[in-house]
């Protein structure tokens, strides 16, 4: 029986290790995605709301204009 057992160690075992490796490399990449993808889904509304108030903003707007285009 002891001669039908494979022990944890040698090319088997390496490459088992490897791809677990890979599995976890993987998934950091797909993490980091997903965090630059929620990064995204936060800053969005607010990127939005401060470019609607710089526009509203503009010397050029009277203030109901300016009014107006905050409404939308």
């Amino acid at each position: 029986m002891a001669n039908s057992a494979v022990p944890f160690s040698g090319p088997v075992a390496e490459s088992l290790v490897q791809e677990l490796l890979g599995a976890q490399d993987e998934q950091i990449v797909l993490l980091r995605g997903l965090s630059d993808d929620l990064n995204r889904l936060l800053d969005g509304p607010w990127q939005t709301a401060r470019m609607y108030l710089r526009e509203a903003a503009l010397p050029r707007r009277t203030g109901h204009e300016g009014h107006s285009a905050l409404r939308t």
